[in-house]
C-alpha cells in the first residue's frame, strides 16, 4: 500500500517530535537529520507541503506544521524562509487553517 505524501510528511513530523523528547537527543541525530532532509526534498516549488490528491490535510495545516519542526529544531534556511514567505500569503479558509 503506498502512503500520501501528506501522511509520510505527518510520520516524518511526529518522530522528529517525539526525538526531540528524549533525553538523548545527540544520539537521534542522525534521524532528526533525515527527517529534516525528507522534508527539504518534499517541499513543493511554491513553499508548500502537501496539496495533492492523496493529502490528508490542507496545503495550509501540513506546512505550517513542516515549517513549525524547522522552527522548533532551530533550524532556520531557505527551506523556511519559503515556508512562511508561502504562508503569509495565504487566506485561512477553515477555522483548522
Amino acid at each position: 500500500m503506498m502512503l500520501g505524501s501528506s501522511y509520510r510528511i505527518f510520520i516524518s513530523i511526529m518522530c522528529l517530535g517525539f526525538s526531540l523528547l528524549g533525553r538523548e537527543i545527540y544520539a537521534q541525530q542522525p534521524s532528526i537529520d533525515n527527517g529534516l532532509s525528507y522534508l527539504r526534498t518534499t517541499q513543493n516549488p511554491d513553499g508548500s507541503w502537501g496539496g495533492t490528491s492523496t493529502s490528508l490535510n490542507t496545503i495550509l495545516q501540513t506546512t505550517a506544521t513542516a515549517g513549525r519542526t524547522f522552527q522548533i529544531l532551530g533550524v532556520t534556511d531557505a527551506t523556511l524562509t519559503n515556508a512562511l514567505n508561502f504562508l503569509s500569503a495565504q487566506t485561512p479558509n477553515t477555522v483548522d487553517d
